[in-house]
């Protein structure tokens, strides 16, 4: 071999090296870092560098939801040019008392550490340009998604991100996997197949559409009553105060005028159980059952009490939530029965924002798939109406989602849970 060849050869072969010990994973970089940049609000958009690497992390505090990449030479480059012109470390803070959003501008390096607090005001037109500065570089380029909880829990899966299409719902049966997509007029249930969100497909069964739903009416449950094709509200932003029957194109029709809360609908009946004060002024409500029909009422001889809600309807009874434990209303007996304890998880399971249907339900009598929170987890598991106890199946550290933003599949070992408008497949046992 010429000798030219040969040292071309370890040319090329030095050269892979320098190369290789240059390249730094997201994780070199970030722990053992020269110099930070970063904007922290309600996402921190966070930019290392070290030895020629730069990365940009976007974290979004609640749900431990972060985008990462790597930022090219031009980039950094464009970056600090921009920040050495405005002479950024040595702005004063601009704080606004009226505005809601809060940053913080934070520049590392060595020694010195600079922080510039400003609010997004109209009127602070240049920080809002800095602020513009680090969005685009977060939007921007081919960002990998993940969660910071992610290394604990082996197994799970992004299969729908936000940023390809906002999911607000899930059911599944075997291998009929629906999705609920969408944002504000655009919504519709999807077909789910290998990866993909397919065609237009009915509703399930059970599922309340969104069209139906009034929004701004706190006193109801999250999945909505329904008799007949009516939904059945509880409505006291809108005049006169009752029970209301509300159809697909949201005409009203009153029902009958007082204040009533949480109304839930007896199947296969022309019933309802609901709560109701005598007056706005009152400070105990008693439970009643209304005939959507007609208006007129029965009260069913539970003891007025300050905080009454019903619930939900299974297996023959009324579920109705007390501020201190529980009680129930047989429907074919018309017999009542308190239950004193204080079932704490109750109302992890039943008090959340948002939903479409009731709870999932499990193979067993009275049994049905719930989710209890608590301090930031999620456990997943089986919640029998009758005794009221609650069978752990799985538990999620530091994963946030309510029993409406989950689906199980246990013959898949899976739950299909919903973050942040993220659809995920965790691990739902051996975890």
């Amino acid at each position: 071999m010429k000798k030219s060849a040969i040292f071309m050869s370890v040319f090329f072969i030095l050269m892979f090296f320098a190369v290789s010990a240059n390249a730094m994973t997201y994780e070199d970089v970030i722990s053992d870092y020269d110099e930070k940049f970063a904007i922290q609000g309600p996402k921190n958009i966070e930019i290392y560098l070290k030895n020629g690497n730069a990365v940009l992390t976007q974290v979004e505090h609640t749900s431990g939801r972060y985008k990462i990449r790597k930022l090219s030479s031009e980039e950094i480059s464009e970056l600090k040019e921009y920040i050495d012109k405005h002479d950024t470390d040595n702005w004063n803070d601009c704080l606004f008392r009226w505005e809601t959003s809060f940053y913080q501008y934070i520049h590392e390096k060595g020694d010195k550490t600079t922080f510039v607090a400003f609010s997004d005001s109209e009127y602070a037109f240049i920080y809002n340009e800095l602020l513009d500065v680090f969005r685009d570089l977060a939007d921007n380029g081919d960002n990998e998604l993940r969660y910071v909880w992610a290394d604990k829990l082996r197994g799970y899966q992004i299969l729908i991100p936000r940023e390809e299409k906002y999911v607000n719902a899930v059911w599944k049966n075997g291998n009929d996997f629906r999705v609920y997509v969408g944002q504000y007029s655009n919504l519709g249930w999807r077909k789910f197949k290998n990866g993909q969100i397919g065609d237009d497909v009915a509703s399930p069964d059970n599922f309340i559409y969104q069209k139906n739903k009034v929004q701004g009416e706190p006193y109801n449950n999250p999945w909505v009553s329904k008799w007949n094709s009516y939904c059945v509200y509880a409505l006291h932003n809108t005049k006169p105060y009752g029970l209301y029957l509300i159809n697909e194109n949201n005409e009203k029709t009153l029902v009958k005028t007082g204040r009533y809360y949480s109304p839930v609908v007896i199947p296969n009946t022309n019933f309802a159980v609901c709560a109701r004060r005598e007056h706005k002024d009152a400070s105990e409500e008693e439970i009643i059952k209304i005939n959507l029909k007609t208006g007129e009422e029965e009260r069913l001889g539970f003891e007025p009490e300050e905080y009454l809600r019903p619930i939900a309807y299974a297996d023959g009874q009324v579920i109705i939530k007390r501020k201190q434990g529980i009680c129930t209303y047989d429907v074919t007996r018309g017999t009542l029965q308190y239950s004193t304890p204080k079932y704490y998880y109750i109302d992890t399971i039943f008090n959340y924002g948002g939903g479409m249907r009731f709870l999932q339900k499990a193979k067993g009598d009275n049994e049905y798939y719930a989710v209890s929170t608590d301090g930031g987890n999620s456990t997943v598991g089986i919640f029998n109406l009758k005794t009221f106890s609650f069978s752990t199946i799985a538990e999620y550290k530091g994963v946030q989602f309510n029993s409406m933003e989950a689906w199980v599949d246990e013959e898949e070992n899976k739950v299909y849970v919903i973050i942040k408008n993220d659809l995920l497949a965790l691990p739902l046992k051996n975890i």
